[in-house]
């Protein structure tokens, strides 16, 4: 297994002898067969809309784009991709520790078992943390017992239990006679949920690199001896239940959906032989910051996220009025202004970039992300509020910048003033940076 770490907008480059350590975050080699994979791979997932790469400098060179997580090649080639949340380079086992931080938070797992602490003693520290997720899920799962079912099987015995099946028994030959075709039930552990266990217990003994985790799959490998692994994983997923009696196997079937290569939340996939656990860091981002401010609102404030009620534009075709172009703030809070006393919307939108204040006039923003906040408060907020726009803190973005007007046209309302907020996410501190002020009382 060849083991590359590089972060969002790292360069891989083709060569025959591939650097076995590569010493910049920014940059590694990989062998022909590795890049022809990633190649074909980003192909196929920019028919479905989704890349993650995009092309170098020259025909050699393949560019990540900004997402995180690990892709597997055929060849053995194993990328673990992190998240560039500095411009200056850091070490692995920063950004390793906090790509870990926002996916636990994000998928909803205890600090307890998300395995923080020993995150860095691994040397491909993404796929043993999926690993030794799902194994806590399985220890959990089977102390409190895994299921049984009856199963239907046909035997020929010399002995007559459960039911005989007559028309087989008949159609018999004389010399078989002596033998009943009956048809019973059996009580087993053969069942789909526990095939797709098995399958993923397999995957982690042959796969992982940790002397600890093999250990642990190992035990259960011997306890899930009698249960054969899926030999068809799409279909066994199909009919995995979810009753009552089954909600103790509700954790685990997510981690194993990420180990067998299904569908996970704002992740891509594709088809090919390989693995591939790639999340968009723009869309983690923003849901992590979503489940951060809940924490940060005030008493009666609400926050919404997605809110799709409001279109750009319509037209009428067929005496049919159509509307285009939804607009979809990331978050919305609402809350009570004191001063007006009355109820008021406050659009946030989360940006993954690291902008600079000391870039340019402009700091680093992009013109188009102004014309979106334009449309956001023009369409929900009628320019009636402020609107804010939430970046990574890092060394060179330390706190909020002065807040920009926006120049309303007087037939607009030009007495009107609403403001652009840009602001820090501080992701050590998880919160917004606003000088310990609330938020409903900056944005009054």
């Amino acid at each position: 297994m060849y083991n590359i770490t590089v972060r969002e907008y790292a360069r891989l480059k083709r060569t025959d002898h591939p650097v076995q350590q590569n010493p910049s975050m920014d940059f590694a080699e990989i062998s022909p067969s590795a890049f022809e994979y990633l190649y074909e791979l980003n192909q196929e997932l920019a028919e479905q809309g989704q890349q993650f790469l995009d092309l170098g400098r020259n025909t050699s060179e393949l560019k990540v784009k900004n997402f995180v997580g690990v892709i597997e090649t055929p060849c053995g080639t194993e990328i673990e991709i992190l998240p560039k949340h500095d411009s200056a380079l850091v070490n692995r086992a920063q950004s390793r520790l906090l790509l870990v931080k926002m996916l636990s938070q994000v998928l909803n797992l205890s600090q307890k078992d998300s395995g923080l602490a020993s995150i860095d003693q691994f040397k491909v520290p993404i796929t043993e943390w999926f690993y030794l997720q799902f194994l806590q899920a399985l220890q959990k799962l089977y102390q409190i017992g895994i299921r049984f079912d009856y199963q239907k099987t046909d035997e020929e015995t010399l002995f007559l239990r459960g039911q005989l099946d007559t028309v087989r028994q008949i159609k018999k030959p004389v010399t078989k006679q002596n033998e009943f075709s009956i048809r019973h039930d059996i009580f087993t552990s053969n069942r789909a949920e526990n095939r797709l266990i098995r399958s993923c217990i397999d995957c982690i003994c042959k796969r992982t690199q940790n002397s600890d985790i093999w250990r642990k799959a190992h035990k259960y490998h011997l306890l899930f001896a009698e249960v054969p692994p899926a030999q068809d994983i799409r279909q066994d997923f199909k009919q995995w239940k979810n009753d009552r009696l089954m909600s103790h196997y509700s954790e685990i079937k997510y981690w194993c959906e990420i180990i067998l290569g299904q569908q996970v939340p704002f992740s891509v996939k594709g088809n090919k032989r390989g693995k591939s656990i790639l999340f968009p860091m723009e869309k983690l981002f923003e849901k992590y910051v979503e489940i951060r401010l809940l924490n940060q609102l005030e008493k009666g404030a609400k926050l919404e996220s997605q809110k799709s009620s409001h279109y750009l534009a319509k037209y009428e075709i067929d005496q049919t009025t159509k509307r285009i172009f939804n607009l979809k703030p990331d978050l919305m809070i609402e809350y009570l202004c004191q001063q007006e006393n009355r109820k008021k919307f406050l659009v946030l939108d989360t940006k993954w970039k690291l902008i600079n204040t000391f870039a340019d006039e402009n700091f680093g923003l992009k013109q188009s992300d102004l014309y979106q906040m334009f449309a956001y408060n023009h369409i929900y907020q009628g320019h009636q509020s402020d609107i804010v726009l939430i970046y990574p803190k890092h060394a060179h973005f330390g706190q909020a910048l002065q807040p920009f007007l926006f120049n309303i046209h007087p037939t607009l309302g030009g007495e009107l003033q609403p403001k652009i907020w840009v602001i820090p996410f501080d992701l050590e501190l998880d919160k917004l940076d606003i000088g310990g002020l609330s938020i409903s009382g900056l944005f009054a």
